[in-house]
């Protein structure tokens, strides 16, 4: 499959399931556009693509709505007025002593940072983005949210289940309300998969996991990346407000 010229954003884009699925892309030949809040992104982007200038990082905070839609705006001025795909990626999952952190000790502006990043931004760059790929008549959205999203998951948080169920639901909506406009939006769960993110989760309960896992492994950042690409393609046009898991089994419905 390929792009045939086509542009994608990929927030979250330094290191991990973003940067994979921004390689991945790449490689399909779409010109990329990297936003993360690690000055890593820049150096990222360089090593991605066949061609000079394929593949752009910036460093924006995706949590502060000046920066994101800045950004936003300057992906569309680079990709000629339209950017033909959006990933929605970066997200953060707290963690305290290998675990997830009880709920008498959640902050309020805990909680609301992890809906800021994790759902907010992704609203965001919809609202600046959808519009102009409406107008052309394409658009691929696809946002990253966690089996913690589909099923209870004891490693990880209640913001954080909270948030990625909030953005799948964003998902829905936004497929519903732009399906006739040329314009998919879905959702992709991963399970366990090897990151920086995944390893500040205690080895006990990484271990745990893993026994409930019928592929017998953890994922790897590029299988989601290859998904991505999948559902950004033309042969995805009929797949629209799905989710699509990606857990080696741990949760099947």
């Amino acid at each position: 499959m390929t792009a045939g010229g086509r542009s994608a954003l990929v927030t979250g884009g330094a290191g991990g399931i973003g940067l994979a699925i921004a390689a991945s892309l790449a490689e399909a030949g779409y010109r990329v556009y990297l936003l993360d809040v690690s000055p890593r992104v820049v150096e990222a982007a360089r090593s991605l693509g066949a061609r000079p200038g394929q593949a752009q990082g910036r460093v924006v905070d995706v949590a502060d709505e000046a920066q994101l839609i800045d950004a936003a705006r300057w992906c569309l001025a680079q990709a000629g007025g339209a950017c033909d795909v959006l990933v929605n990626c970066a997200g953060v999952s707290p963690k305290g002593q290998g675990g997830p952190i009880p709920l008498p000790e959640i902050t309020t502006e805990q909680w609301e940072r992890v809906h800021r990043i994790n759902v907010t931004a992704p609203f965001m760059l919809c609202r600046e983005l959808m519009p102009a790929m409406a107008r052309q008549g394409f658009g691929r959205v696809v946002n990253i949210v966690s089996r913690a999203a589909r099923t209870y998951v004891p490693v990880s948080g209640l913001d954080y289940h909270a948030s990625k169920t909030a953005l799948l639901g964003l998902t829905r909506a936004l497929a519903g309300a732009y399906g006739s406009q040329g314009i998919t939006v879905n959702s992709v769960a991963p399970g366990r998969i090897v990151t920086a993110m995944a390893s500040a989760t205690h080895p006990a309960l990484l271990a745990d996991t893993l026994k409930m896992i019928p592929a017998g492994r953890f994922g790897e950042p590029a299988e989601v990346g290859g998904l991505v690409v999948f559902l950004a393609s033309e042969a995805a046009g009929y797949i629209n407000g799905a989710c699509l898991d990606i857990n080696g089994g741990i949760f099947m419905t």
